[in-house]
């Protein structure tokens, strides 16, 4: 699963309102813009719609995701494979190919080097490039705490909902899967982090990529046979979750939308208009 929301910036020109897409500047950007007084003062009005829409769209978000592993947790409990599993799987979880990937060993160990994308190191570097690139690119605190959090947090929620859960795989606790759990809130923080950084365009982009690559992971999971699919399904339930309701909370307690630089065009002004 990944995130999207799209962006919208009022342009003013001799009291005429345009709207387009795109992202829109962070408060601090106002002055440097040049805008009126009243231009920043209508900006702000709609980036705090902006974020205000953002924060109901990751709140249901988030939402979802913890009726759905409410949902498989009460049918999983204490259990092995139920009904969905089997459907899911087909034949008993043998190595395959998937998707003719090839580029590192085959069978069993082409598998693990797939799996190993959900991994707590894969996960914890990919997760610094991020933060790195969020501070570096715009100083946004804000994006940076939920790319380290929502995984961080996730990851620990994984391990001790297993206990809660007790759904066995062989001798391992299964439900959710915690490699799934890592992969999904990874792809999460990363669109959450694109949306920040370029807009609703950045995001979908990086969501083009985070979603083959958490459903690669969860194959991958399923094929060796260390998770039934259930597994992965609640390991996404929880990842997504987690980046979600801590990208909301963010928001709520004072973020706004994309920070991404946008020059508003000056209204012209006449003799009898106020300089603002």
């Amino acid at each position: 699963m990944a995130l999207a929301v799209s962006s919208t910036v009022l342009i003013v020109d001799d009291g005429c309102e345009e709207t387009m897409s795109a992202p829109l500047p962070s408060a601090q950007e106002f002055p440097r813009q040049g805008l009126t007084n009243a231009q920043a003062a209508r900006a702000r009005s709609v980036r705090r719609e902006m974020s205000s829409r953002a924060v109901r769209v990751l709140a249901v978000i988030a939402a979802v995701c913890a009726v759905v592993f409410v949902v498989f947790a009460a049918l999983v409990w204490h259990k092995a494979t139920i009904g969905l599993d089997r459907t899911l799987a087909g034949p008993q979880y043998a190595p395959s190919n998937i998707l003719g990937v090839t580029w590192f060993g085959s069978g069993w160990a082409q598998l693990e080097h797939v799996a190993a994308a959900g991994s707590p190191a894969f996960v914890t570097i990919v997760v610094a490039v991020v933060v790195v690139a969020v501070w570096a690119l715009r100083r946004d605190a804000l994006t940076a705490v939920v790319c380290m959090a929502g995984p961080t947090l996730a990851g620990v929620f994984s391990v001790v909902a297993k206990h809660g859960v007790g759904r066995l795989h062989g001798s391992s606790l299964s439900y959710p899967s915690g490699h799934e759990t890592l992969a999904a809130a990874l792809g999460a923080a990363v669109v959450f982090a694109a949306w920040r950084l370029g807009g609703w365009r950045a995001g979908v982009v990086a969501a083009v990529v985070a979603v083959p690559y958490a459903a690669l992971v969860g194959t991958a999971l399923v094929r060796l046979g260390w998770h039934y699919p259930t597994d992965v399904i609640g390991g996404v339930a929880v990842g997504v979750g987690f980046v979600c309701a801590g990208a909301a909370a963010a928001l709520a307690l004072g973020a706004s939308g994309p920070n991404q630089n946008f020059s508003f065009r000056q209204p012209r002004l006449t003799e009898d208009s106020p300089a603002g």
